[in-house]
């Protein structure tokens, strides 16, 4: 009976490890987001078959699942498309009055298969509108550590060859308050990470700011930026294009959309 007893205790034990396993190996697997791309004909000829794109895909990287601050931050183009506007209609507490943005509205992350790393970037930040005051992210309090997270877009044609590979960063700063009110964004910015093409493909790829959104209410706002990535192929004979939306949540989320 004892060892019966001991059998059936080691059994329940390799049971439950097999579970925790299990639950492990499903939250490594990344999240991919398969794309439908917008194909255009270049020139009125036979088509190459390696031209032809069957499958365009966007990956999280797992491998920074727990990272917090992204060591390094590449500068960009400044094409100068800064803005610095509100919205969100006229808050009838007098602390809050309404939400403006900082920082440039979009900017290029690739250009002719090269990433764009030439001069000042200024990141986009989501604060509360003040009235009679000029608010920068350090007036807030209870900023998070900044979070990033890595997303490859990968292109193959009708031979399953991948003929392009772009690994970007989403990062941002979230959680700020003012005087105890609200969760604000800041330094919000896309990074081109790496870019591998195949031979005789032209890649570009460009971000920009759709819109912001307030997802709480006007006296306890919780904010939100819309952005988008654009990517642009073009062979001899045709040209593809696809782009992927990305959610971000001053609550700390990023969620990728179709």
């Amino acid at each position: 009976m004892r060892n019966k007893t001991r059998m059936n205790s080691l059994l329940t034990l390799t049971l439950f490890l097999t579970t925790i396993t299990c639950s492990q190996n499903l939250l490594a697997i990344p999240k991919t987001v398969h794309l439908t791309p917008v194909i255009k004909n270049t020139k009125v000829q036979e088509l190459r078959p390696e031209d032809h794109i069957s499958e365009m895909t966007v990956t999280e990287d797992q491998s920074d699942f727990e990272e917090e601050v992204l060591p390094f931050r590449p500068l960009y183009e400044n094409h100068h498309r800064d803005i610095r506007g509100g919205g969100g209609g006229t808050n009838p507490i007098a602390i809050i009055k309404a939400i403006m943005t900082l920082g440039e509205r979009a900017w290029d992350l690739v250009i002719q298969g090269k990433p764009a790393i030439h001069s000042t970037h200024k990141p986009i930040s989501v604060l509360p509108q003040v009235e009679g005051k000029d608010i920068v992210p350090m007036d807030l309090e209870n900023w998070s550590l900044p979070k990033s997270k890595t997303y490859t877009f990968s292109a193959k044609n009708k031979f399953g060859k991948e003929i392009i590979n772009f690994k970007y960063s989403v990062h941002f700063t979230y959680g700020g308050s003012y005087k105890g009110q609200g969760k604000f964004l800041a330094a919000v910015d896309i990074s081109p990470l790496n870019v591998k093409l195949a031979w005789g493909q032209k890649f570009n790829s460009h971000t920009q700011l759709l819109e912001v959104v307030n997802h709480g209410t006007k006296q306890n706002p919780l904010v939100s930026a819309l952005m988008s990535v654009t990517y642009s192929i073009k062979s001899m004979t045709r040209s593809t294009q696809a782009t992927a939306n990305y959610h971000i949540v001053a609550d700390g989320r990023i969620i990728p959309l179709q």
